[in-house]
């Protein structure tokens, strides 16, 4: 499955180590819509943290924090 563009910015979010109200504000989203996106995003990837999501992008590179274009983030084949 590939990750909605609000997952990706998400993601980046939580790579960078930013909280949840930092996530919401910097996306201009509420709080709860932050924790429901990454609720969905660890359903997606069959992971349950934070620590797994931030090992597993930074492990597959998938995710830049820079301008860079962005691989598409999604569940390894076997994994569905």
């Amino acid at each position: 499955m590939r990750l909605s563009d609000r997952e990706l910015g998400v993601v980046q979010q939580i790579v960078a180590g930013s909280p949840q109200e930092n996530i919401a504000g910097a996306l201009s989203i509420g709080p709860e819509i932050v924790y429901r996106t990454t609720q969905r995003i660890y359903i997606k990837l069959h992971i349950g943290s934070r620590m797994e999501l931030k090992s597993r992008v930074m492990a597959e590179h998938l995710v830049y924090l820079s301008r860079q274009p962005q691989r598409a983030l999604t569940a390894s084949p076997s994994e569905h």
